[in-house]
């Protein structure tokens, strides 16, 4: 500005007029900065806390779908070493394999198929054989690549492909099992149906245009969206990914969050990729939105001018007061105190605007500790202060543990405890959470009703300033797996059937009892029996007939054994064994195979139909007849195989003579 422009803008406006734009000009540009930096600080919160979401969100996606796996796992698991029991039998049949898979198919509802193929890779047993056609194989390289894998227990991971029997899109499971010879004898395929991993994704409330998708992590095509898209490029097996993506899937990094507009004049999107550990699978989650709400970048400019609007009225007033004065009077002394007053009014002004920011710093972490609490997902969520005091909880937190809102905020988590897991569990717990700001395991809690249940459980230390620290712990109830978990390994160690013992578990059992027995020089005997006429029942009744015999024989067979040391187990078809520990006297063991003998003699009503079946028992000593698990089980063979010879319906102690014979002793 000019000294003739000023001069003139003094005489049009006067000496105190002048200098009364000259102290508000500067205050207009500060206000609008301070404005600005208040609309950027909630930008950033903002975008944190979509950040957050999508975080949360992988989370819990991975938890899920790593869990869907692990029980995949388990059931190849205790399909392959059944199968290796039943390699060793007459051989594998529908009869057999069907009712096994169908028991898997009901534990587990959210699987699409089970299917076991032969050496050539055709589909012999599983659900939905013998319906279609012709016969069905797996594709080529599947046979191949499960081919290759030796020294079993490695699961091959297929892509996404329409399944022959079903007719649906699913993600098939593939374990190698081989023949008693040690040769390749076939491929166990699980399959899980495109539309379960979809029900996973959908579990996640990522916003409006928000989306989860499920993709594979080394050529990063699509296997599964929610929601659904319509285009090309969201269907199963696109790989078309922006290059950022592409060069996230090369590099070694696990977690990356990209920033981009939908649309060219579109809202930003925010996307979280994260690759699964141990699992071939990329999770992307993103989060999109209109941006930060506007409601406060314009409350903080309003308020910046509105600021200025008394402040001006105030000067204007005092302007003219001491103008008029100053014009009769030129008194100097009041144009000082004009001075000071507007010193005064400028402090009041910062004072102002710092108390604005405290204002919207405050709202900004209630908006943030409020979002942190997932209202919209299926996982219980729950935050507590420093101090543990639970501070809010999620509707999810209130269906799974029974308690409202109401009577736990205020609380500590400790009302929940079970007990189950000790004090110096929960040390080693928050060991790790101060040590590294998180903690991730297996949880046993107490539902309001008392019933105990088992959650996985997530929890993060979050700080910020003028708040110390929150947890913020994400949990979902297992109970449900854990006891589909137990249900399998008793699937993989006990007869379907009966429920006694396998083949495999009461091997280990006898290797066991036999150190106990050379350690101790205690006795103690193996016992095998068949049902002699038991063909004969199933041919005239029927195999249903034929079952209820078994479960009967296992039942009264049962009553005569000592609990907690003697094991009974079914071994196959009609074929039974009895491990007696700790005997006193062998004198003993040729009673009960009499008392045996006698009851199965008596089982002649089955459900109305009249049978007549027997027992042939084999009876072996240790360690006269021999000093590992299987010379004893042979020996026991060999003596029930005399039993039969001798006219069946007695028992044999197996003796060795001078020829290395088994010696008969009929029954009295």
């Amino acid at each position: 500005m000019t000294a003739q422009n000023l001069s003139m803008l003094r005489h049009k406006m006067g000496p105190f007029g002048l200098l009364l734009a000259l102290i508000l000009l500067p205050l207009l540009p500060g206000t609008l900065f301070l404005s600005k930096d208040i609309a950027e600080e909630s930008t950033r919160r903002h975008w944190a806390h979509s950040e957050q979401i999508a975080d949360n969100a992988a989370r819990a996606i991975d938890a899920s779908i790593s869990s869907a796996v692990r029980m995949v796992d388990l059931s190849l698991d205790s399909i392959v070493a059944r199968l290796a029991l039943m390699g060793t039998s007459p051989g594998l049949n529908a009869e057999t394999l069907s009712p096994l898979i169908q028991a898997y198919l009901e534990r587990q509802p959210e699987l699409d198929s089970i299917h076991i193929t032969d050496a050539e890779g055709m589909i012999r047993w599983g659900s939905g054989t013998g319906l279609q056609a012709s016969p069905a194989y797996i594709a080529a390289s599947f046979l191949s690549s499960v081919r290759s894998q030796t020294g079993g227990g490695a699961t091959v991971i297929t892509s996404p492909y329409m399944d022959q029997i079903s007719k649906r899109w699913v993600l098939a499971f593939l374990r190698r099992y081989d023949r008693p010879d040690g040769n390749f004898g076939g491929v166990v395929s699980i399959g899980i149906p495109l539309s379960h991993l979809e029900k996973l994704l959908s579990n996640q409330n990522l916003g409006e245009r928000g989306s989860a998708v499920l993709r594979d992590k080394s050529s990063g095509a699509l296997i599964a969206r929610h929601p659904a898209s319509g285009l090309p490029i969201g269907q199963v097996g696109d790989a078309h990914i922006s290059p950022e993506l592409r060069e996230f899937i090369e590099s070694s990094v696990s977690q990356k969050v990209f920033f981009a507009p939908l649309s060219k004049e579109g809202p930003m999107r925010l996307t979280l990729a994260r690759k699964l550990d141990q699992l071939p699978f990329l999770i992307i989650a993103d989060v999109s939105s209109d941006g930060p709400p506007d409601t406060l970048l314009e409350r903080s400019l309003n308020n910046g001018f509105l600021l200025l609007i008394p402040l001006s009225s105030l000067l204007l007033a005092v302007h003219l007061t001491l103008e008029s004065r100053a014009r009769r009077k030129r008194d100097r002394r009041e144009i000082e105190q004009l001075a000071t007053q507007l010193k005064t009014s400028q402090n009041e002004m910062h004072q102002l605007t710092s108390s604005l920011e405290r204002q919207v710093q405050e709202r900004t972490e209630k908006i943030r500790l409020a979002a942190s609490i997932v209202e919209n997902t299926s996982e219980g969520a729950i935050v507590t202060d420093s101090r543990c005091v639970i501070l809010a909880v999620n509707p999810a937190f209130e269906a799974i543990t029974g308690y409202t809102a109401k009577e736990v905020i205020g609380n500590t988590p400790h009302m929940l405890k079970s007990d189950r897991q000790g004090p110096q569990f929960y040390r080693r717990l928050w060991q790790n959470l101060l040590n590294n700001g998180h903690w991730s395991g297996e949880l046993w809690n107490r539902h309001k009703n008392g019933d105990v249940y088992l959650e996985r459980l997530t929890i993060n230390a979050i700080s910020g300033e003028g708040i110390g620290t929150r947890y913020v712990g994400i949990f979902t109830n297992v109970t449900d797996r854990y006891q589909n978990e137990k249900r399998l390994r008793h699937l993989a160690f006990h007869d379907a059937l009966t429920g006694l013992a396998n083949r495999a578990l009461i091997m280990d059992r006898l290797e066991h009892a036999l150190e106990r027995s050379k350690r101790s020089g205690t006795s103690l005997a193996v016992m095998l029996f068949d049902l002699d006429g038991f063909k004969a029942v199933n041919d005239r009744f029927g195999h249903e007939v034929g079952d209820l015999l078994l479960q009967e024989v296992a039942r009264c067979v049962g009553k005569r054994v000592r609990r907690g040391s003697d094991t009974l187990a079914r071994l196959g078809g009609d074929e039974f064994l009895v491990l007696l520990e700790d005997v006193r006297s062998l004198n003993s063991v040729p009673l009960l195979a009499e008392q045996i003998v006698s009851d199965i003699a008596g089982l002649n009503d089955i459900r109305g139909c009249a049978v007549k079946i027997g027992a042939s028992v084999g009876i072996a000593n240790f360690p006269e007849a021999g000093v590992h698990a299987a010379e004893l089980v042979k020996s026991a063979d060999d003596a029930m195989y005399q039993a039969k010879e001798a006219g069946k319906g007695c028992f044999v102690v197996f003796k060795k003579t001078k020829e290395d014979g088994a010696g008969l002793v009929p029954q009295e």
